[in-house]
């Protein structure tokens, strides 16, 4: 009976010692959550966040541009037809009715 208490004994040493050990992982894993969350980023999870998005935004941005298609009116304008989802972004221009050289004249202009 002693033998089997004393074995017992070192499995809740390990086991308190597996819960310490996790406990610690858990605690780091919390401070990290929570400097995620109020934007400060570790800088090895900056950069790797800042390097997917070099190598992603294209995409995304060309699938995006794909739900958008561009024509003429019957009149003879320039037009986008926009998906409805997209109600919070106003398409607009840059508001010049001339041509002058060396200005934003004829510019998409996308706001939200």
């Amino acid at each position: 009976m002693l033998k089997q208490i004393k074995a017992n004994k070192i499995s809740i040493e390990e086991c308190l010692k597996l819960i310490e050990q996790w406990s610690d992982k858990a605690d780091k894993i919390i401070e990290l959550y929570q400097a995620i969350i109020t934007g400060d980023f570790p800088p090895e999870f900056e950069n790797a966040i800042v390097s997917w998005l070099q190598e992603n935004a294209v995409d995304i941005v060309g699938d995006l541009v794909h739900m958008v298609f561009f024509g003429l009116t019957l009149d003879g304008y320039f037009v986008a037809y926009v998906p409805e989802s997209w109600d919070d972004i106003t398409f607009n221009t840059s508001n010049y009715d001339i041509t002058i050289p060396d200005t934003d004249f004829g510019r998409l202009v996308l706001s939200y």
